[in-house]
This record gives C-alpha cells, sequence and structure tokens, in this order.
C-alpha cells in the first residue's frame, strides 16, 4: 500500500499540479540551470514548488491515482483522503508540521498562515534526473581564496584530493583473466547443448517420462526392443458358471422394460427390452448413449448394491451455477455432501458426456446468481454459468 505523501511527490514528479481537496495546491515550476561564478557552483536545473491555499476544488487527478496505487474504487479513496486532509489540520492548529516526503513541510507561521518549505536535497525535475551540483574553480580566484594553504601541497594536489580518481585497468593486463571467463563459459556451455540435443533424440525419455544414468553416456547401445504377440486362444463356449447376456434377459420378468448390462467393473450399459414374442426368444436393442440428461438413472456400483439418484435435469430458460463435473458417482456424492455442509443448496443436475454435473443455484438470469458464485469463491469453489 502506498503512502499519501508519496503519492503526492510521484505526481509532482510528472504533473506541474496536484490539488488536496479542501486544502489547497502544489503548484510548479521549472527553474533554469544556475551558475555562480563567484563560489564555483553550477546547480542543475529543478522544479520549484509552491503552496497555493485558493486551490480547493479537486480536479480528482490526486483521488483517481490514489485509488489505482492501493486497488479500491474512487468513492472509497475519495473519502480516505478527506480524512488524512483533516487529520492534517488538527496537527497543524496543535502547532505540528507536516512533512511530505521529497516535497517538503507544511506549517503555521508565527502570523498564524499555513506556509510551505521545499526540500532542497530532492530534485523533482524528471530530466535532471541523477545530475548533482557541479563545483569548479573560477578564473578569478586565487589560490588562497580556493583553500587554505596547506603545508608541502600545491594546487594541484588540493584539487586532486578534492576529485573522485577512478584508476581504470590497462586493457593488457586484463586480457588474462577474460580469456579465462570464457574458457570457464564455453566447458559449462558446450555440455550442456550437446545433451539437450542428444538427451530428446537418442534415448526414450520423452516416452517413458524417466532419465537413468545411461542416458548421459553417448557411447551405451540400446537394444531395439523387440515385441512378440502372443497368441490367444477363444473359446466361443461360455465359461462354466457364467451367464451370457442372452440367459440373463430370459431370466427377467416378461413386464421389464429396461436392463442394466454390466459392460466392465465400472460402466454399466442400459438396453431398452421389446415384449418378449411367443418364441421366448428377446429381441434386445441397445441403446447408444445420448448428451441428454437421463431422469433418475439407477447407478450401480462394484460392491453390488444400488442407489438411486434424481437429477433436477435442465429446464428452458433456466440458468444453472455449476460447481463441478465428476465422472465417479462415489466422488460425486461426497462433493454434494460437503457443499451441503457448507450451506449450498447443492444437487444433480444432470449427466453429460459421462460426467455428474453439480449445480448449487438456478435462476432465469445470470445477475442473480452471482451472488451465490461469490460466495462460493470465497469458501474456494471454482463455479460456471450453464446457459
Amino acid at each position: 500500500m502506498r503512502s499519501f505523501a508519496e503519492i503526492i511527490s510521484t505526481l509532482l514528479v510528472r504533473h506541474n499540479c496536484v490539488v488536496l481537496p479542501d486544502f489547497g495546491g502544489f503548484v510548479a515550476r521549472v527553474n533554469p540551470a544556475q551558475i555562480d561564478h563567484e563560489k564555483g557552483i553550477i546547480n542543475p536545473p529543478r522544479k520549484a514548488i509552491l503552496f497555493n491555499q485558493q486551490l480547493t476544488n479537486s480536479d480528482g487527478l490526486l483521488i483517481s491515482e490514489y485509488a489505482l496505487a492501493n486497488e479500491i474504487n474512487y468513492t472509497e479513496a475519495q473519502s480516505t483522503i478527506l480524512g488524512i486532509i483533516e487529520l492534517w489540520n488538527e496537527e497543524l492548529k496543535s502547532g505540528k508540521r507536516i512533512e511530505i516526503d521529497r516535497v517538503g513541510e507544511l506549517f503555521i507561521d508565527i502570523n498564524g498562515k499555513l506556509s510551505f518549505v521545499q526540500d532542497r536535497f530532492f530534485n523533482l525535475l524528471l530530466s535532471s534526473y541523477g545530475l548533482g551540483t557541479v563545483k569548479f574553480i573560477p578564473s578569478h580566484a586565487s589560490v588562497e581564496e580556493i583553500e587554505p594553504v596547506k603545508e608541502g601541497k600545491t594546487l594541484i594536489e588540493r584539487v586532486e584530493e578534492q576529485v573522485d580518481i577512478t584508476i581504470i585497468e590497462h586493457p593488457a593486463k586484463g586480457n588474462s583473466i577474460k580469456t579465462w571467463k570464457y574458457i570457464a563459459a564455453a566447458a559449462c556451455f558446450i555440455p550442456i547443448a550437446f545433451y539437450s540435443f542428444w538427451i530428446p533424440t537418442k534415448t526414450n525419455v520423452l516416452e517413458s517420462g524417466m532419465i537413468s544414468i545411461q542416458d548421459f553416456n553417448p557411447f551405451t547401445k540400446t537394444s531395439p526392443a523387440v515385441y512378440k504377440q502372443l497368441e490367444q486362444k477363444l473359446n466361443p463356449e461360455k465359461i462354466e458358471g457364467e451367464k451370457t447376456l442372452e440367459d440373463q434377459i430370459n431370466e427377467l420378468p416378461s413386464d421389464t422394460y429396461s436392463y442394466s448390462y454390466e459392460f466392465d467393473e465400472t460402466l454399466f450399459i442400459p438396453i431398452k427390452l421389446n415384449p418378449k414374442p411367443s418364441t421366448n426368444v428377446p429381441v434386445v436393442s441397445t441403446v447408444v448413449p445420448s448428451v441428454e440428461p437421463i431422469i433418475t438413472p439407477e447407478i450401480k456400483v462394484k460392491n453390488g448394491t444400488s442407489n438411486t439418484i434424481e437429477f433436477a435435469g435442465v429446464k428452458s430458460g433456466l440458468k444453472y451455477a455449476i460447481v463441478g463435473c465428476f465422472s465417479e458417482i462415489s466422488n460425486a456424492k461426497n462433493y454434494v455432501e460437503t457443499l451441503k455442509n457448507e450451506g449450498f443448496n447443492a444437487q444433480f443436475l444432470d449427466v453429460n458426456n459421462g460426467l455428474y454435473r453439480i449445480s448449487i443455484e438456478s435462476s432465469t438470469t445470470a445477475d442473480s446468481l452471482q451472488s451465490t458464485i461469490q460466495r462460493a469463491k470465497d469458501k474456494g469453489y471454482n463455479t460456471w454459468i450453464l446457459k
């Protein structure tokens, strides 16, 4: 969070006028570089800051910058700034000084008027960034005027003491060091470049996802993999004790409308049964799963028990806040129970492409779902709207 004083100084670097609502405004003008031939000093260009107590109408610049810097809205920023200014007025009346970093000080003088003194050690002019005061020897100055005479030292020696002399090493002396730096860099780069090409192209790291010490040896020979197809004898006869699909259907009552065929341990395919003809041979037609939701299907789990799940179903004109999709029914049930314990109206919506979709709210408009979505987001749940 950026402070109020820091934002004021930042704005004065970019702008020449910054207004504080119901307090006053800082006005800047650029002063050119100044040369003092008597003292031998060159001052760079700088901004001179004045404070005008009559500028009280806010132009929104300071409030907008404060809101952007602290990630709050405009109204909150305006209220905060007015509170700070009110605190400033109380401190000024009590005789305290208001220090604004890199800008200056505000205080009440002996005449009871609000006064401002600029910070002389900081230059707010952006084009003069990094420029400091330069000292030089005036042409008319004598040796005694520049500096009191020191025993055994000439003018040049005394000037050299005031100058920061940087010793530059001769290029010929540093050549050997630079050469060894290049050799060391090449010694590190060449192996890295080689293995960056060798490992992806000459080993099976990308296929297996694993790397071994032998992959770093370019002289290791890898024997090609040989695959043998196992002969499988298909026995058309059914396994003893296992019932075929036809036997299972024949054992069903004649008024059975559908049957869940166990394809494997986790997948059951619903089969629609036609009325049995007089020959007692059932005509079976497999229904291809569609993307439409199945209302109150019978779900079977591994242990052989069955559970009935009620689906709300997607209704025309409604929008739903979806909080999760699961392929495993056990995970979906646990998720619904967790959501209900959190206070949400969680329910199974439908099954889409083999995924159980769970909703926590439904409405005719997406805007009315935003409060529920925000509440779920605060508790760590990702939610999207099904239209």
